[in-house]
């Protein structure tokens, strides 16, 4: 279920006011039933229990957020939170490590929050809860929270990220520097997750919100994560596969992880790279190369325009590995067109995302967009 489609959740503060603590005694607790071996019946219902109890608050965060942000539109709160004192951080667990200035600060709070050492700050525990699902360290943590609780996490995040582009940067500063903290974390965890999820079969709508989380973060924090190398080449790569997999249901109909995956793919320009080059030239070279993909999707599965390759737009060995790989491994033609069909809808998904140039706004300006037009005519004809 989408955040958008949530009923609002009482707001009163006697509900709320100790829900993030609560519900990091939920997952704490989940974890340890999900790491025991026994599994008893007892052991089984708590688990039923526990996971109710963590989607029903992931559900009712997602939806305060969206209205009212972290901090419920307090600005004491959020300066509150600003001015908290950090003791000496132990190292995290969960969630990236600190660093320096207001970032590092932030980070460290969050970490502690985590520990439960922050009892001080509901805020604190509300967000770095979601970081203990969504930033895992390895597999067997990954194994611990069901689709349906990463898909309300993400979702949640997404809400936040939504607050913070509906309101002015005053308004939400701090919310931006929090999620800003925790980007690069958040992006190597989504990829893991991801992965995780591509897997396994029937997992479109946690992916569906991963998608869209990855992308709301990198739509936030732009271009301070232009030297997160690392953290972007992983989520690309897993969003890249999401676009092109065979999903199998041999449909001319695009799957929502399919538009989620381009979307996310359309918005990485917006970071820029550690090279400074503008977002707009970032996202005019991807247009071109998108285009030039397609054309040679085409180009090799329909031999009337095998002419093209004797023009301009003659491809390189590089673009021909993945056609070489279908024809080793892939026997039947029916299998085969398929994998044509699949490649086509994901390329024309990225191609519409970027155009929709969703995120991009004028203090992306510094560079003038530049459109293939050529090429994409030809990918037309």
């Amino acid at each position: 279920m989408h955040f958008m489609d949530l009923c609002p959740p009482s707001l009163s503060a006697s509900h709320t006011e100790h829900e993030g603590k609560r519900l990091l005694n939920l997952l704490k607790s989940l974890e340890r039933l999900q790491k025991d071996d026994r599994q008893q019946h007892d052991t089984k219902e708590s688990q039923d229990t526990d996971h109710a109890h963590i989607l029903e608050i992931l559900c009712q965060t997602a939806t305060v957020y969206q209205q009212r942000g972290l901090f419920k539109d307090e600005e004491s709160r959020a300066k509150y939170f600003s001015n908290v004192p950090v003791t000496t951080a132990k190292k995290r667990k969960r969630g990236g490590a600190a660093g320096g200035g207001t970032f590092g600060k932030i980070s460290t709070i969050l970490a502690q929050a985590q520990d439960g050492q922050n009892s001080s700050s509901e805020e604190a525990y509300a967000l770095s809860n979601l970081c203990r699902i969504l930033i895992p360290n390895n597999e067997r943590d990954i194994m611990v929270y069901s689709s349906s609780i990463v898909e309300a996490s993400a979702n949640a995040i997404s809400a936040l990220c939504h607050y913070c582009m509906q309101n002015t940067a005053m308004k939400c500063a701090v919310e931006k520097e929090m999620i800003g903290s925790i980007a690069s974390q958040l992006l190597t965890g989504l990829g893991k997750v991801m992965r995780h999820l591509l897997d396994r079969t029937n997992e479109d709508e946690a992916i569906t919100a991963c998608c869209n989380c990855a992308k709301n973060v990198m739509i936030v924090s732009n271009v301070k994560l232009s030297r997160n190398t690392n953290a972007i080449s992983s989520i690309q790569s897993v969003a890249l596969d999401i676009l092109l997999r065979d999903a199998g249901e041999g449909s001319v109909c695009i799957s929502e992880s399919c538009r989620a995956a381009a979307s996310l793919l359309s918005s990485i320009p917006l970071v820029g790279n550690s090279d400074n080059v503008p977002p707009l030239q970032i996202w005019s070279d991807n247009v071109l190369v998108t285009a030039r993909n397609l054309d040679n999707t085409l180009v090799s599965f329909l031999p009337m325009v095998k002419k093209i390759e004797n023009g301009k737009g003659k491809r390189k060995a590089d673009d021909c590995e993945w056609i070489e790989n279908v024809k080793i491994s892939i026997i039947s033609q029916t299998d085969r067109m398929m994998v044509f069909l699949q490649r086509v809808k994901g390329y024309v998904s990225l191609l519409i995302a970027l155009l929709e140039m969703d995120g991009y706004h004028i203090s992306n300006a510094g560079h003038r967009a530049t459109i293939p037009i050529n090429t994409l005519l030809q990918v037309s004809e």
